[in-house]
């Protein structure tokens, strides 16, 4: 039947859904929740410091990783060139795709700004030998839901290495961030010391988070409510040697982060899921690229029609761009 569909699609140029196909296989995880004296968690308050190939015929990322084992106790903070990255990212806990969708398009937009937030100089002049490819620990430092700079903490790799990360061997900057956020414990996301897991925080989760990163009025819209001019326009009318009638949401994923939550009776994508916006080209692409966090790692990404998209969405997360850009950016 798999098969089946997949040739009415190269023959008819369109995505089709299969009841009877498997999408993306969840992990089958319990949520390991850190406590008061998790060694990954603060250890002492510090200075403020500022702040694949792709099948067009698949509706979402078709299998998930199996994070390797940890061989040490230090790692690099986010790969040894330093740049933290989508597939550096892993939600082991499905239930925390809200977060790890966010911390993707986070860094796919602005990785400079991600990198803002873990600061490992301090680190350095208290441990001179300490390598900065084989860190020991981390400062992190976020908001409030107030957006209010928060004071800086220090995670520990051993603490944090087992959960957001998907080869922590590599890159654990995911698991440093999910820590932080359990210490601190903003309202908006923790009660009774766990990430919140209610309906209405979890259509709500994608707000928050991004004031939470970034100290940014964010805006959750419902794109039903979007011109498709905005959007991306129809199939019938995109002609693509008039870019500038294109888009004016989803290219915007190139510099500043924007997530979705799919609705919960879905055609294309799955359900009731959170997945970072990564790129869409308005020149020549019908297709926007996404991720999906539970797949985690380089099979995470995955393409899906620009219509198909818009109609599965329930909720589109971004900055509030008119705050921000004074004069409006051309896209």
């Amino acid at each position: 039947m798999k098969y089946i569909f997949m040739i009415l699609h190269i023959l008819m140029g369109v995505n089709v859904k299969a009841a009877s196909t498997s999408t993306t296989t969840k992990l089958s995880t319990t949520m390991v929740q850190p406590s008061s004296k998790d060694e990954g968690l603060i250890l002492f308050f510090l200075r403020k410091v500022p702040s694949s190939t792709y099948k067009h015929w698949s509706i979402g990322a078709t299998s998930t990783i199996s994070p390797p084992e940890i061989t040490s106790n230090s790692a690099p903070i986010a790969g040894k060139n330093k740049i933290p990255t989508c597939d550096q990212l892993l939600a082991n806990n499905p239930e925390e795709d809200w977060l790890f969708a966010s911390l993707c398009s986070w860094s796919n937009s602005n990785y400079n700004g991600t990198l803002s937030s873990l600061d490992f100089s301090t680190i350095f002049e208290e441990n001179g030998n300490e390598n900065e490819l084989n860190l020991t620990s981390i400062n992190v430092t976020l908001y409030d839901g107030k957006f209010n700079l928060l004071d800086s903490i220090i995670l520990v790799y051993n603490g944090v290495k087992d959960n957001g990360n998907s080869n922590a061997n590599e890159a654990w900057w995911g698991g440093s961030i999910r820590n932080s956020l359990l210490y601190y414990k903003d309202s908006n996301l923790i009660f009774n010391e766990n990430f919140k897991k209610d309906e209405i925080f979890r259509e709500w989760a994608g707000y928050y988070i991004l004031i939470n990163l970034l100290g940014i009025n964010p805006i959750r819209e419902n794109p039903s409510q979007i011109n498709d001019l905005l959007w991306a326009q129809k199939k019938a009318n995109l002609d693509f040697t008039k870019p500038k009638k294109k888009e004016m949401y989803l290219d915007k994923s190139s510099f500043t982060p924007i997530t979705i939550l799919s609705k919960k009776q879905t055609s294309f994508i799955n359900s009731n899921r959170y997945f970072s916006i990564i790129n869409f080209n308005k020149t020549n692409s019908n297709y926007v690229e996404l991720w999906d966090p539970t797949a985690g790692g380089n099979l995470g990404f995955f393409t899906i029609n620009i219509e198909d998209l818009k109609n599965d969405v329930k909720w589109l997360f971004h900055l509030d761009w008119p705050r921000y850009y004074a004069i409006p950016r051309k896209v």
